[in-house]
């Protein structure tokens, strides 16, 4: 997981993680325009001035949201609200999953959707585990010597805060995920729930 950015408002988290998006990869500001979150407003209806009646008035339309995207990632336009969840839908997952996390835990919750009714078995991911607690391990530095105390750096300490947290996360998902699937609850879910660590986004 990336360290977290020195920012708090979810403006310059959502405008970060797209940077960082544009600055590994050959994506660009036009072209994400252009090809993603354009065409997404359009389809949701997130903008007032979607009014276009024929293929030129919709081009004039697409043409000046592109203009006001480039405008809000140089920050000379404030972030539409209105936009916010339909740019994150636009992020590669690779960049959209951390933004989200950071998001979530400006607005103080833990990042484990609601389990699914829908079906009758869940996905396992027992990969996501696999990763989090590898990298549980590598931001491990503060545990090193057997104890946490005030000698222990800020920097590092944080990282390996936020990775334990990935970990509880991708852990809670996966309890829900085994069962909702298998319709077993195991006999010490009860302490789970009583702790309110199923109920950390709701």
């Amino acid at each position: 997981m990336p360290i977290p950015v020195p920012t708090k408002t979810e403006d310059q988290v959502v405008i970060h993680y797209t940077q960082l998006w544009f600055s590994e990869t050959s994506w660009s500001a036009d072209r994400f325009a252009s090809e993603l979150l354009v065409p997404l407003l359009w389809d949701l209806g997130l903008d007032e001035a979607v009014q276009a009646a024929t293929a030129v008035e919709y081009e004039n339309w697409k043409r000046a949201k592109g203009v006001q995207v480039g405008r809000v990632i140089r920050g000379t336009q404030k972030f539409p609200l209105a936009w916010k969840w339909a740019w994150i839908a636009c992020l590669p997952e690779k960049y959209r999953q951390p933004c989200r996390q950071e998001l979530l835990a400006i607005a103080g919750v833990m990042d484990i959707p609601l389990p699914s009714v829908s079906g009758t078995s869940s996905v396992a991911n027992l990969s996501r585990l696999t990763l989090e607690f590898s990298q549980v391990l590598n931001a491990s530095a503060p545990a090193q010597d057997g104890k946490y105390d005030e000698h222990d750096s800020k920097e590092l300490t944080w990282v390996y805060i936020d990775e334990l947290v990935d970990l509880v996360e991708a852990a809670v998902c996966e309890l829900q995920a085994v069962t909702t699937g298998t319709g077993h609850h195991g006999r010490r879910r009860r302490i789970a729930e009583l702790t309110g660590m199923l109920r950390a986004n709701r």
